[in-house]
């Protein structure tokens, strides 16, 4: 964290222990969709088993984060896991973390050792380089909530991994290992990409310090291995900083179990005080005989865990019964995990009808809750541009018959033009991500990444 040193620090830690103990408060105002801070890089980060053979395992660049046409990515020769833009990140990742755990990334060869011993792994690494850092003073005061974990229905799971870790990096106190095992499992966050896409996983001593709020004022914005933290709402001068831990999309009842259950508090925001207005299908029991809405009930829990075949029998099961509409969970939930499945199937048609209802209609439902510049909804917005333009490129009146190919374009060009100016609060007029909206926006003429629609396109755009 020293190359963070010539930034001010606009904000500062401060411990209530009345209250919920540490938090991260703004010294200054902030204006909505204002960049507060940027962390150059967590500090310890690992990508996921999925990630980690095509992405850079320090800077976190992938294929699909490319400045131009080149490139390549060089293997680690010891472990041969391992992936590096460079030489440069390669050397890098080498002096910090990778020379203590390659022998054993080798040993465990081809199989991926799990992102949640990696860190792990990793942490204790730092830990014995750097014993006297203010990082890592920070990162032994969090919260491990140990006794919580033990005794809950994985704490045989956490143990047996603890034991491995301990194994594995020689250390010989077995209730560390626990304890920093835990305090991970509270107090690390998802690593993404700048489109929100999960690759990994990270912990920070400042970051881990920010508390929750399902109505948080500010998010954190990923681009490569830098952290921006940006406000969504106007911050006052020792108003504390808050993000949200989970999806603010799911209902009051659900977002308090899954806190409770994962990092064992209870939200007090003001979404949580009162009634958000979000109910569950369970309001839906009353309109059913009980083995139907047990049946139902199955059905919407597999699709939820298991996100196969139940997801599409779910969502077909919801959209004919009386008495639904968007509001109600997980109608949205289950169109996103469709949207994701069939981009992973490249099956764009049918992810662009999830992307619409997502966007035509379940988007209204969190209006009051989520700003149009949000992180999360311009990426998805972005996403729902890519799937138009695509999908009108290769129409031909052939899929989808009831649209107009040129109403498509036109609607994708207003959402696109729209999204630039967002794009600035949301990510940063510098950040890649923003470049790569302004980019797709002028380079009309060209081909835009997805098709060959830019001189078709300007001609539309003309009438």
């Amino acid at each position: 964290m020293d190359s963070q040193k010539n930034q001010e620090f606009p904000v500062e830690i401060k411990n209530h222990k009345t209250l919920k103990g540490y938090g991260l408060y703004s010294k200054k105002r902030f204006a909505e969709g204002e960049r507060l801070y940027v962390f150059v890089k967590p500090l310890v980060a690992v990508l996921d088993e999925k990630h980690i053979k095509n992405t850079c395992s320090n800077c976190f660049i992938s294929e699909e984060d490319k400045d131009d046409d080149i490139f390549h990515l060089i293997q680690c020769k010891g472990c041969k896991i391992l992936q590096y833009c460079c030489q440069k990140c390669q050397k890098e990742d080498w002096e910090i973390f990778h020379q203590y755990e390659c022998a054993f990334f080798l040993s465990k060869s081809p199989k991926i050792v799990p992102g949640s011993i990696r860190i792990c792994m990793r942490l204790i690494f730092y830990g014995r380089c750097y014993p006297s850092s203010l990082e890592w003073n920070t990162i032994m005061d969090l919260e491990s909530h140990r006794s919580e974990i033990m005794s809950s229905e994985k704490g045989d799971v956490i143990w047996m991994l603890s034991k491995g870790i301990q194994n594995f990096t020689n250390e010989m106190n077995e209730t560390f290992v626990l304890d920093l095992f835990c305090k991970i499992m509270i107090n690390s966050f998802s690593l993404m990409t700048s489109s929100y896409d999960t690759i990994g996983t990270a912990i920070d001593p400042i970051i881990s310090r920010i508390n929750h709020s399902c109505y948080p004022n500010t998010a954190l914005v990923f681009d490569r291995n830098t952290v921006a933290l940006r406000s969504l709402q106007k911050i006052l001068p020792n108003q504390e900083i808050t993000v949200s831990y989970i999806d603010i999309y799911n209902t009051q009842k659900n977002r308090h179990d899954e806190l409770l259950s994962r990092y064992y508090f209870s939200c007090k925001c003001t979404r949580c005080i009162v009634s958000d207005g979000f109910e569950s299908y369970i309001v839906l029991k009353k309109e059913m005989t009980s083995n139907t809405f047990s049946y139902l009930e199955t059905i919407i829990n597999r699709a939820l865990s298991e996100k196969n075949i139940y997801l599409f029998k779910a969502l077909s099961m919801l959209h004919r019964l009386k008495g639904w509409n968007s509001t109600i969970y997980p109608l949205n939930e289950l169109h996103r995990f469709a949207l994701n499945y069939f981009l992973d199937e490249n099956n764009f048609h049918n992810a662009l009808y999830h992307g619409l209802f997502i966007y035509l209609v379940g988007s209204s439902v969190y209006n009051q809750y989520i700003s149009n510049f949000n992180p999360l909804y311009v990426t998805q917005i972005y996403l729902l541009v890519r799937l138009m333009i695509y999908q009108a490129s290769e129409n031909d009146q052939k899929q989808f018959k009831w649209l107009d190919t040129e109403k498509i374009m036109k609607y994708a060009y207003k959402l696109l033009y729209e999204l630039v100016e967002l794009s600035y609060k949301s990510h940063g007029l510098s950040s890649r991500f923003s470049k790569r909206i302004q980019k797709t926006f002028k380079e009309t003429d060209e081909d835009i990444s997805f098709c060959d629609w830019g001189k078709r396109w300007q001609l539309i755009l003309k009438k």
